[in-house]
């Protein structure tokens, strides 16, 4: 099988929570991971089950896709799909983000 093919099927094959942080990383980049939670909560990303987002879930999520091989080691999207999930996320995370930076959050 392809190998890009294989990313992206594990990235289809993905929850919504999880696609969404993905989403995030991808378009953020090094963003500092303190502010993971107030990007994903302003965008209205759905929350492992169900709560709102917070630490342990983002840690225990970057994790889980660390393993699944859609993330480095540095917890940047893998470069196969970083470009094409950036795109994707420009739609309904760019506008949250940009909103928790002014804010200065």
């Amino acid at each position: 099988m392809n190998p890009l093919k294989s990313l992206r099927r594990r990235y289809e094959d993905l929850s919504e929570p999880y696609r969404a942080l993905l989403r995030l990383r991808a378009l953020t980049g090094g963003l500092s991971r303190s502010l993971l939670p107030e990007c994903l909560r302003e965008s209205d990303a759905p929350a492992p089950r169900g709560r709102t987002w917070n630490a342990v879930d983002i840690r225990g999520a970057l994790h889980a896709l660390r393993g699944l091989g859609l993330l480095d080691e540095r917890e940047r999207v893998v470069p196969e799909l970083e470009h094409e999930l950036a795109v994707e996320g420009l739609h309904d995370m760019a506008p949250a983000v940009r909103r928790v930076l002014r804010r200065g959050t």
